[in-house]
Order: structure tokens, then C-alpha cells, then sequence
């Protein structure tokens, strides 16, 4: 609308104009293009180009009408122009500028011919206050300098603003100042300039760069301010005339939109002024933000909302953070606090200063995000964070805490968006995880000692029961405990009693075992439900009568003992975010009896726990030895065993030379005591060492038995325990029969080696020959041959 045409009356506001409409012809030499020149990074208004010269054509000359051409950075009076004349185009151009432009007098743009007159028209509106401003625009240089009533600048015709002059004309007797008005742009390259006022240039010229946004403000406490009302708006690239305002920017950020005109107006206070409805800005004003990734180092920063900082899917640590706000045309920054690996929450960081650290390996875990000043008051801050196991969490905003403390998960990516203030959250596509933030879960558990009753109640992996005391547990109790809104399930657990095998289920807090019956507590059961299960592990250990603490069981695995009459002396349990580290070794969490059953065509585990499982390959590992290149052509028994034991982590720094001079020999003769003739030479006479006294001899270093005469199943039953087994075969498993002496039973063509797995699908051993034959696969019919004549097994753990 124009303002001729929306004020009646005395109106006292007219509207800043130079157009490059359709007017009479008056030319400009067009500004050389410099479209090529470099971006810079800051361009102040207060910085001088070189001296921008317009060369006037013929039908400028005659029509007498200066081109302001005032230098960047400098401040004319108010009301005088700049008659500094620019260089003649080159030869082989016109002279004359295409672009046309509207005189001073009023001349209206076409799009708003409609309009009525735009100068001043009775004495009560000649003397108001107005601007004249003039602006630089691309292939067209500086304007005549205009009054109120007008577009400044160019309107489809598809050219930049590039600078821009706006000066008060002030009435006589008045007390404003060109001070009373200061403005700023927004530069492609460069983002906001510093304030300016009195003429000086907001912009640049000759860097061929656009101006995108403009904000204009009446000082406050100025007289000027008190008088009047500041309306403007503008015409922005692929949009048009956007809505008027009186407050903020006009144009666009963030979107590579050239300014190309402006209306600017002053209204008295109390009079009719333009409509405010629609849109003046389209505001591009965002949180930047980079991130320090684990393998990756720092990455690019995210240039718009929303952009994902860090990686998904790769399993890498976020580290490190650094932000800062970006087209902001208010007063403000950001600033983020980070809850960090063994560290906790440190202090805030704001200006682009590291939140997290770099080069100690250290993952973020959670963070804060606020903004201040102006910006807080005028803008929300979301962020959601990406967390291992628990994906995307959804969206929180302004300093409330986002992703998990006390559950040692790494954040891995973050997302940032800047809204107006009262806005909708962010859309929560990618979504997989219902809370913003995650606590540590705490359970809560006591025991019952025999004799001893309930003790108080323990959390977070703390001892219920006791140690070195030989006291039996005979029931135990667990419950969720703190804030349990957040996920809803429970913790469910069970009992394996002494006579009684396992009792029923329990949760919140029933008793599981049994109070003055006198029955030990052999083994329990713990599992989760619900919500909790989906993201959580329940990790529980138990101390053992005779066995001591044994490794942590996980979601339903036996803890304790079972078929072994064993009491349980202490428990611990504890939540643990599932995909994180467990809180300690995994590998033995109970010491259940086991046998093994072919059923059918399947070799099936079955546990004195009432576990039933398919049998699986099973290929323990040890240093090979060979007796032969050793020396010892008949040292296999000291060779088979000591590969056992380095199987299960004993005598390890021991050599097999050393080992031959640990043997025990017997003094009566008798095999079954110790070894009888000499591990170095073959001689005609019996040289070896039977079971008894194999078993006697490991005992020393480790838990030996003494399996001969075993079934075939109690044999595979060891190896599923983890077992390996010294065998009594053959050499290169030969035929052979069972030989009587006066000490007992051997057999012909005598040999030892390790038994260390079983393959139950091809029905497979796996065997260490310390006789040259190295470690192989044996089937099932070329070991039993030989191994059923005596049966010979000592089994080591």
C-alpha cells in the first residue's frame, strides 16, 4: 500500500522512495560487475571502499540531476550530496544505464501506480520530520538520494542491494538528529554489520556482495522516538513485498536472498500507520554447532536447525562440543554444559568455547543447552541427543537436561533447533526412545541369613549376606526403588532351595526362599519385565560356599550353585544399560552339574538347574607341545597334562623341560604312584604314568578328577563344563587291548594326549597328540576304539 494512499488528511508520514521503475529517462552509468570478486568475512559500515564515481549520460546532463555518490564509511550532511563524478563506461558500452530511476520529487513505482501523490501537501505535513536515504545497487551504483514517498532500490528487475544511506530531515525548530535513527544490514559473507547512523553506509560497495536483511530503530529516549513511529518493510528476492513493521529486521537470513528494495516511513505517534499483518523476516538465525567424534576428530560444523552433529549407527563417542549463534539480530549467544565420562557436569561454555574434552578418550553422556540476554526472551532452544542403545531421545529445550548421567552410555550425535519463543517442539520423526533424559534405574535387595533373620536393604551392586563367615542365605528380596515413573517393569526373581529345587516366581518385594526351615539357598534367578527389559540388563553374582565369588549372571542366568549341595553366602545385583559394559567377568556365574544326552540325532545339556540346551561345538585352546623334538619320546603324560593346565590359565610361564624335572617318580614300581622308567629313552620295560597318579600330580597346581571308567557322555560332560581331560589312547590311535600287570591294567601301544572339544554335529573330537600329530579333529569311531579300553580320564580345571 502506498502512504499517500493509505494516509487521509494531514498526513504527517511519507514514504522514502528512489525506484528504478518505469520513469522518465535519466540515466546511470551502470557500476562495472565485480560479481567475481572474493567474499570477506566482515565488511563493517564503517570501513571505506574506494570512492564509488556514476557517470551521468547526455539526458542526465540535460536534465541537470546530480547522482549521490557518497564514499562508504563517510557521513555527508543531512541534505547535501556527494558530486564526485564516476569514470565514463568503457568504450564499446552505452553511457546510458539501463536502469532507470525515479527523481526525487516523488515519482512512484509501476507496482504502485494506483497510489495518490506522495509529497507533502498541506504546511502541517511540510513540516514533519522524514528520511532521505539513498541506496547502492548492483550494475546501477548510487542513487539519487531520495525523500519519503518512494522505493529505494529496484523491484523486477532481479538486482542486489548492496549498500544503503538513510539521513532525518529534520523540520525547522526541531530538536531530532540524524543520530535519532540508526540502522544495519545483514551481508551475504559477512551477516550482520555494526550499527550505524547520519548517512553512513550500511553495507559494502565494489565486493559485488547483497545486502540480505536491514534493521532500522529510533534510538530510544530520543526526542525523535518520542515524536514518532519507524515503519518499513522490504522487497526480498522470490518473495515480493514482505508485511511493514516497526520493530526488528525486514528481508531475510540464512536463505541467500538478496534484498532488493525498501519502503521506509515515520508515522506520529497516535496516527494511522501501515498494516503489520503477514510476515517481515524470514529469519535464518540458528545454532551452529560442531562436534568432536571419536576416530573422527573435529567435523564440519551443522549450518542449519536441525542438523545432525556427530555420527549414528558407527558406535563412536561423541566428545566434545563447541556452539554459537549465527544471524542473530539480537544481543545473546548460546551456551551448553556437559555431563562427561569420570568427570561429571562441568562448567558452562558459551562463545564457542569447548564443552567435553579432546585427547583423553572421554564420552559425553548428557548435556544442557540455554540461550541469554535478548536471544532468551525471543527464541526456545531444542536439542535431542542420540545415546547408545536408546537411539534418538526425544527433544527438550532451554537448560533441561538431555540424554543419561551414572549409566556410562556414549552419547553419539546431537540435533539443535532455534524457534520463536512459545513455539511447538520439533517434529520427533527418528524418534525411538519416549524421555528427553535417563537416570540411573537403582533396585533395592535384601537377604536372610540362616539363624540371623532379614538384614537391612541394600542397592546398586552392594553385599547382602557376608563373607568368610560360613553363614547360609535362605531367602532373599528384591524391588525396584527411586523414581520408577520413568519406565515402567519390574524386577522378577527366584529361588533353587536346598531339597526343594526352585520355588516360584517373585517380585516387588516377595520373599523368594525360605525363613526357619533350615534349607540353604543354592542358586537364584533374576529377570526383568516390561519397558525396563527393553532397554536394561539385571546383572547379579553370588558367593559360593567353597567356590567363593563367582562371575556376574545377566537376565534369567543361574547364580550359585546346583547338584553340588553348595551354599549361597552373599548376593549382589544391579541395573546396567543394556549395550554398556557389564560390571565385571561374565564367564562362570554358576557351577551347575551337568550330563549329556544324545537324543536322537541331537546331543542335548542338561543342568541340575533344570536347564536343557543343544550342545554346541565346543574347542578349548592351549599351547601345543611336542614331546619327540622336546626329547621325552616318552614324556606324553607330562605333556598332555601341562597342555591342560595352560589350557585353564595355570603354570603358564612354565616350560615342559621344566615340568619333566617336576615329575614325580615311583620308587615301588607301581605306576598308578608316580612315573616308572624314564621319559628320554624307549627301553623294553613299561615306561608311564597311570591316572591316580596324573590326578595326584595336577592337584598340585590345579582342580583335577580322576574320570576313569567314565561313560561317553560324563567324558563330553566335562568338556561342556570347560574342562579339558587327559585321555589314555594309542599312538596315532591304534588298535590296541587291554594288558594286565601285576599293578593293574594298561594296554598296548600306550599313549596320552589332551582332550579339548567336541563337535556334536559331525561327532568330532578335538585332541592335542603331543606325539608329532599336533592339534587335529578325530571322529567318533577312531578315538573310541582306543579310548574304551581302559577309559582313562583325568580332568582338569
Amino acid at each position: 500500500m502506498r502512504p499517500s494512499s493509505f494516509f487521509k488528511g494531514a498526513a504527517t508520514a511519507l514514504i522514502l522512495s528512489a525506484t528504478l521503475g518505469a520513469v522518465p529517462a535519466m540515466a546511470l552509468a551502470a557500476e562495472p560487475d565485480v560479481s567475481a570478486s572474493p567474499s570477506v568475512e566482515q565488511a563493517p559500515a564503517a570501513s571505506s571502499d574506494s570512492t564509488q564515481q556514476t557517470a551521468a549520460d547526455d539526458q542526465a546532463a540535460d536534465a541537470k540531476t546530480p547522482v549521490a555518490t557518497p564514499a562508504e564509511g563517510s557521513a555527508a550532511p543531512a541534505g547535501e550530496k556527494d558530486e564526485s563524478a564516476e569514470p565514463a563506461s568503457s568504450a564499446g558500452e552505452s553511457a546510458t544505464s539501463e536502469l532507470d530511476v525515479a527523481p526525487a520529487s516523488g515519482r512512484r513505482s509501476e507496482d504502485d501506480a494506483s497510489a495518490g501523490p506522495s509529497t507533502p501537501q498541506n504546511p502541517e505535513e511540510a513540516q514533519a520530520a522524514s528520511i532521505d536515504a539513498t541506496a547502492h545497487v548492483q550494475d546501477g551504483g548510487w542513487l539519487p538520494e531520495a525523500s519519503q514517498g518512494d522505493v529505494v532500490g529496484t523491484v523486477g528487475r532481479g538486482k542486489r542491494l548492496e549498500a544503503v544511506r538513510l539521513t532525518v530531515k529534520v523540520p525547522e525548530g526541531a530538536t531530532y538528529t540524524d543520530s535519532d535513527i540508526r540502522y544495519r544490514a545483514h551481508v551475504q559473507n559477512v551477516g550482520w554489520q555494526r550499527w550505524v547512523s547520519g548517512g553512513e553506509v550500511a553495507g559494502t560497495t565494489g565486493k559485488s556482495l547483497r545486502i540480505e536483511a536491514l534493521q532500522v530503530e529510533l534510538r530510544d529516549g530520543t526526542d525523535l522516538a518520542r515524536d514518532y513511529e519507524l515503519w518499513y518493510r522490504g522487497h526480498v528476492q522470490n518473495v515480493g513485498w514482505m508485511a511493514w513493521t516497526n520493530k526488528g529486521p525486514v528481508g531475510s537470513t540464512g536463505r541467500s536472498l538478496r534484498l532488493e528494495a525498501i519502503e521506509v516511513m515515520l508515522v506520529r505517534r497516535g496516527e494511522e500507520h501501515p498494516s503489520a499483518d503477514g510476515q517481515a523476516f524470514l529469519d535464518g538465525t540458528y545454532v551452529s554447532v560442531a562436534g568432536h567424534v571419536q576416530n573422527l576428530g573435529w567435523m564440519s560444523p551443522s549450518t542449519s536447525n536441525g542438523q545432525t552433529v556427530g555420527t549414528t549407527g558407527r558406535g563412536l563417542r561423541l566428545e566434545a562440543l563447541r556452539a554459537h549463534v549465527c544471524n542473530a539480530w539480537m544481543d545473546g549467544e548460546v551456551r551448553i554444559q556437559a555431563h562427561v565420562q569420570d568427570e561429571g557436569w562441568q562448567a558452562w561454555s558459551t562463545s564457542g568455547k569447548i564443552a567435553g574434552t579432546v585427547g583423553k578418550g572421554r564420552r559425553i553422556e548428557a548435556l544442557s543447552m540455554e540461550l541469554t540476554d535478548d536471544l532468551q526472551k525471543s527464541y526456545d532452544v531444542w536439542y535431542r541427543v542420540h545415546v547408545q542403545t536408546l537411539g534418538w531421545m526425544a527433544w527438550t529445550k532451554n537448560g533441561e537436561v538431555a540424554g543419561t548421567t551414572e549409566l556410562s552410555a556414549r552419547m553419539e550425535g546431537v540435533q539443535v533447533v532455534l524457534t520463536p519463543k512459545g513455539a511447538p517442539s520439533p517434529s520427533a520423526q527418528g524418534q525411538t526412545f519416549s524421555l528427553a533424559k535417563l537416570d540411573v534405574q537403582q533396585i533395592e535387595y535384601s537377604a536372610s541369613q540362616s539363624g540371623g533373620g532379614w538384614q537391612p536393604e541394600v542397592q546398586d551392586g552392594s553385599l547382602a549376606g557376608s563373607t568368610g563367615q560360613s553363614k547360609a542365605l535362605q531367602a532373599f528380596l528384591v524391588r525396584r526403588s527411586g523414581d520408577t515413573s520413568e519406565l515402567q517393569g519390574n524386577v522378577q526373581y527366584r529361588a533353587f532351595v536346598q531339597n526343594k529345587r526352585w520355588l516360584d516366581w517373585q517380585e516387588a518385594g516377595g520373599q523368594a526362599g525360605t525363613v526357619g526351615e533350615g534349607l540353604r539357598l543354592e542358586a537364584v534367578q533374576m529377570r526383568l519385565s516390561g519397558e525396563l527389559a527393553k532397554y536394561f540388563d539385571v546383572y547379579y553374582q553370588s558367593h559360593v560356599s567353597g567356590y567363593g565369588w563367582l562371575d556376574w549372571a545377566r537376565d534369567g542366568q543361574t547364580s550359585g550353585s546346583a547338584g553340588y549341595s553348595r551354599a549361597i553366602e552373599a548376593l549382589r545385583a544391579k541395573l546396567v544399560l543394556k549395550g554398556t559394559d557389564a560390571p565385571g567377568k561374565t564367564l562362570r556365574p554358576a557351577v551347575v552339574k551337568t550330563s549329556v544326552r544324545r537324543d536322537g540325532g541331537a546331543w542335548r545339556v542338561y543342568g541340575e538347574d533344570g536347564s536343557v540346551s543343544n550342545l554346541g561345538t565346543i574347542a578349548m585352546n592351549t599351547r601345543y607341545i611336542n614331546q619327540v623334538s622336546e626329547g621325552a619320546i616318552e614324556g606324553c603324560e607330562a605333556a598332555s597334562l601341562l597342555m591342560a593346565l595352560w589350557s585353564k590359565g595355570y603354570l603358564t610361564n612354565v616350560s615342559y623341560r621344566t615340568f619333566l624335572s617336576w615329575m614325580p617318580y615311583a620308587s615301588d614300581g607301581n605306576p598308578n604312584h608316580g612315573f616308572v622308567g624314564s621319559p628320554w629313552t624307549n627301553s623294553p620295560a613299561i615306561d608311564c604314568m597311570m591316572m591316580p597318579a596324573v590326578a595326584n600330580w595336577g592337584s598340585r597346581y590345579a582342580h583335577t578328577k580322576n574320570l576313569t571308567g567314565c561313560s561317553d557322555e560324563a567324558l563330553i560332560g566335562e568338556l561342556v563344563q570347560g574342562h579339558p581331560v587327559v585321555v589314555w589312547t594309542s599312538v596315532a590311535f591304534k588298535p590296541s587291548h587291554r594288558v594286565h600287570y601285576w599293578w593293574g591294567d594298561c594296554k598296548s601301544a600306550n599313549h596320552v594326549m589332551t582332550l579339548l572339544g567336541f563337535n556334536p554335529h559331525t561327532n568330532q573330537f578335538y585332541v592335542a597328540d603331543p606325539y608329532m600329530d599336533g592339534k587335529l579333529w578325530v571322529s567318533w569311531d577312531k578315538f573310541m576304539q582306543t579310548w574304551r579300553v581302559l577309559r582313562g580320564a583325568v580332568s582338569v580345571w
